[in-house]
């Protein structure tokens, strides 16, 4: 399990990437994510750059720790943690292109791509919440053995 949600990760991580290089491509020189409030494509470019880049950093630092240590709940952490990262990268590419939408030329439907936002979001505290549940179901098969 921890070998595909890694694979999956990697993916996620790429897609992310690519997300935030279109998106600064397509970027106008000053982007408004309020009516009022409005910040330059350079900014938003190396905001969101050092996000996914440390975030994805300390996962995959913690992962690696925790791999080597032949701790019980090492493979049920590790495929947790990179499923998270992967619901990160999702939301944070789903937020990107949001953001290229809204500033984008043209009157665009932005509530099919909203909906998509929003479960993106949504992903990411299932995730949240389903940390308890694996703890609780990896006692419970340590418990039995």
């Amino acid at each position: 399990m921890r070998k595909l949600t890694k694979l999956l990760w990697l993916f996620s991580l790429i897609a992310a990437f690519s997300g935030i290089l279109y998106a600064y491509a397509s970027f106008p020189e000053t982007i408004s994510y309020q009516p009022t409030a409005s910040v330059s494509r350079d900014q938003l470019f190396y905001l969101s750059l050092a996000f996914v880049v440390l975030s994805n950093f300390g996962f995959y630092a913690f992962c690696h720790r925790f791999e080597k240590n032949k701790h019980p709940f090492s493979e049920a952490i590790t495929s947790w943690l990179y499923g998270f990262a992967l619901a990160l990268n999702i939301f944070c590419m789903a937020g990107l292109l949001f953001l290229n939408l809204y500033n984008g030329d043209g009157n665009p439907n932005l509530g099919y791509f909203g909906t998509f936002l929003y479960l993106s979001l949504g992903l990411v505290g299932l995730l949240v919440l389903m940390f308890p549940i694996v703890m609780i179901l990896n006692r419970k098969s340590l418990v039995k053995s």
